[in-house]
């Protein structure tokens, strides 16, 4: 009777720990944004939520050893292997040590989400994620706005004068996840008007992964969604493809793209120089400074917005294997029904070319909230697997 006690007590404070600190992390982020734009000098306090966030989890993972050691040997085995592979570079520790943190955000949290969804027998969460997101995408819309109507600075994606708004939102290169995650969420509660929202939203922010994300994300539900014909799946997927093509035209058609395109050429444009800082870093790199099995032992640059380009170069081959065997473990372990598998698959596959889904530890933590709450057995008036 006390153990059941013990684990009800713990998911009233994981919960409240888990919402504190997304909807605190989106707070601060945004004063990030405000810093970036307006040179206006904040503490840096997402650096202390994600500490004290550590701080409960390692705290949670010690009550809860019998928990890990029995559900989670996957975890286990990827965080000493992932360790191991970065005590290697023992020389290099300062140097690696804010990306090695990154990646170890989410695996040092994963913990207390497994453990919040496999005891919890109701849809309450899903039901506060939800209202979380329809609060926030609706306010970010009207950021948007505004930014667009009086050019607010803050409110624009980009700082020096490239094309897009994405309101509260820090960087570009979380704004693709956090719209991917809300786009899947609203699609299983059916709620047709917020998914308008977040396509305005992705189209107005000028992000080219954004768009792809939206589109592979899109396509990949209408596959496997099974109250939809097949004819009407084809047409709505011919309307996808088509949006697509046209935001991708209408930003190609900007003045900095033209000029990129002019100068560099169309690859350039499209990966926005990642090939080519790929190929710079490699020819620049002095003779020693990167193994091929554990990564960069002396690299000034490990992060080029590829995900398997980045994790290559700070874990070498095999902290990609190991980060793989992961994510497999994860498939089989967590994934229950056909809108977390499409999610997952998007945002892999999304990451592979635009990175930062692993890197940033917002995107990460939505990334597994918003599996854990699409396998909640009871997603009422959505689709079932």
């Amino acid at each position: 009777m006390l153990k059941v006690d013990l684990n009800t007590a713990f998911l009233k404070i994981n919960f409240a720990v888990i919402f504190g600190l997304v909807t605190l992390l989106f707070c601060f982020d945004f004063l990030d944004k405000i810093e970036i734009f307006y040179g206006i000098d904040f503490p840096k306090f997402n650096r202390f939520i994600k500490a004290a966030a550590v701080f409960y989890a390692i705290g949670f993972i010690v009550f809860h050893l019998s928990y890990v050691m029995g559900k989670l040997k996957y975890l286990i085995c990827t965080t000493i292997a992932l360790s191991l592979i970065f005590a290697l570079k023992y020389n290099y520790w300062d140097l690696y040590f804010p990306e090695f943190f990154r990646y170890m955000f989410i695996l040092i949290l994963y913990p207390v989400l497994h453990f919040s969804f496999h005891y919890s027998k109701h849809q309450e969460f899903l039901r506060l994620f939800y209202l979380v997101l329809k609060t926030f995408m609706i306010a970010n819309l009207i950021a948007i706005f505004a930014g667009m109507i009086f050019n607010i600075e803050v409110f624009h994606t980009y700082q020096y004068g490239r094309a897009g708004y994405n309101g509260f939102l820090l960087s570009q290169g979380l704004t693709p996840y956090v719209y991917m995650s809300a786009t899947v969420i609203f699609w299983a509660k059916k709620d047709n008007w917020m998914l308008v929202v977040v396509l305005l939203s992705s189209i107005l922010s000028g992000v080219k992964g954004a768009y792809l994300g939206e589109f592979m994300l899109i396509l990949i539900l209408l596959y496997f969604s099974q109250n939809l014909s097949k004819a009407y799946k084809m047409r709505l997927g011919a309307i996808c493809l088509a949006g697509f093509l046209v935001a991708l035209t209408v930003i190609f058609m900007t003045p900095t793209f033209r000029q990129v395109i002019q100068e560099d050429g169309i690859v350039s444009a499209l990966f926005s120089y990642r090939i080519d800082n790929l190929i710079e870093a490699i020819e620049t790199s002095p003779d020693g400074s990167f193994n091929f099995l554990i990564g960069g032992v002396g690299l000034e640059t490990v992060r080029l917005e590829m995900q398997l380009v980045d994790m290559m170069l700070l874990f070498g081959i095999i902290g990609i294997i190991i980060y793989g065997y992961f994510m497999v473990s994860v498939f089989m372990d967590v994934l229950k029904n056909n809108q977390s598998k499409a999610f997952f698959i998007a945002s892999l596959s999304l990451s592979l070319l635009s990175g930062n889904l692993f890197y940033i530890p917002l995107a990460i933590l939505l990334f597994f909230l918003t599996i854990f709450c699409l396998n909640q057995e009871l997603i009422q008036n959505g689709e079932k697997a």
